[in-house]
């Protein structure tokens, strides 16, 4: 297998995205200022990233009709089995996760909770028209659902087996993860356009057009970091951690920027998504950072 293949499996097997997931949700532990890291939360977060992901995948993929297929789906179609097999591993591990490992109550309530929102987003809820509607169908509610789980799962659920769910910090950084995620999502929006157009679903950009949905990125980003400092100045022991947030901020703007239909699937995959990655090992590197200058004092 060579580098362009291990690079497609890793991303196109949503492998690539539930690393994120993990690393964003080792992030909160950072950010939290916790010790202790719920090694089974994070092995939950990235079974069912895995799983949910391309189960919507799996799902939808007859149902994009287009002369020249993005690479993601070309994918797909010639590794139906292996996405499958996937599925099954991911889903026997999230759910084995869930009942053995020992996970605090009202977290897995909560995880439950965001797996069901999760499936009503990629499985058909009610019929109208004469087809089946699935919640993503709905207008202008797309990216607003996937921003919620994101935040959930990777902000208030470290904090609820953290114990410390109900503190304000918990809930700042619900919201500073809801903007961010939102805000790396209505790209995504620009490219589907045209296919969200040719199924009847109206997004964002059909609203404010390319240029006015990447306005509204900008603006969550900035919002985002405007948070972030109120946060760190409630919260000023861990203020070293702030600028590897707002660099964050900066270097998403600037992929935003960049971003255009007309892209590969790896800028999108890979980038976009990337960044939460990246905010993730910034974290980590200001934490470590800030370890060694504790012990050289």
């Amino acid at each position: 297998m060579g580098f362009k293949q291990a690079f497609e499996f890793l991303l196109f097997s949503n492998i690539f995205i539930a690393c994120c997931a993990v690393a964003t949700t080792y992030a909160t532990f950072i950010c939290l200022g916790q010790p202790t890291v719920s090694l089974p939360l994070l092995l939950l977060i990235g079974s069912a990233t895995i799983a949910i992901y391309i189960l919507h995948r799996v799902l939808n993929i007859n149902r994009v009709h287009l002369d020249k297929l993005p690479m993601l789906l070309v994918w797909s179609q010639h590794n139906r089995v292996l996405l499958l097999i996937l599925i099954a591993i991911s889903g026997s591990v999230a759910g084995s996760t869930l009942l053995y490992g020992k996970l605090r109550p009202e977290t897995i309530a909560t995880a439950v909770g965001m797996g069901v929102v999760a499936m009503l987003y990629v499985m058909p809820v009610y019929r109208s028209g004469g087809k089946w509607i699935r919640l993503r169908d709905i207008r202008y509610i797309k990216i607003f659902m996937i921003a919620l789980v994101w935040a959930v799962m990777t902000a208030w659920l470290p904090a609820l087996e953290s114990g410390v769910g109900a503190i304000p910090e918990a809930f700042l950084l619900s919201i500073e993860r809801f903007l961010f995620v939102l805000a790396i999502t209505l790209p995504f929006d620009i490219r589907d356009a045209h296919v969200d157009r040719l199924a009847g679903l109206k997004t964002i950009p059909h609203v404010l057009g390319s240029d006015g949905t990447k306005m509204l990125a900008y603006l969550l980003l900035a919002v985002f970091s405007g948070i972030c400092v109120g946060h760190f100045w409630l919260y000023p022991g861990r203020a070293y951690l702030l600028p590897a947030l707002l660099v964050s901020a900066l270097l998403t703007g600037w992929l935003i920027r960049l971003a255009e239909p007309s892209r590969n699937d790896w800028y999108f995959y890979g980038l976009l998504d990337g960044t939460l990655l990246i905010q993730a090992l910034l974290l980590w590197r200001s934490q470590a950072g800030r370890a060694v200058w504790v012990d050289l004092a």
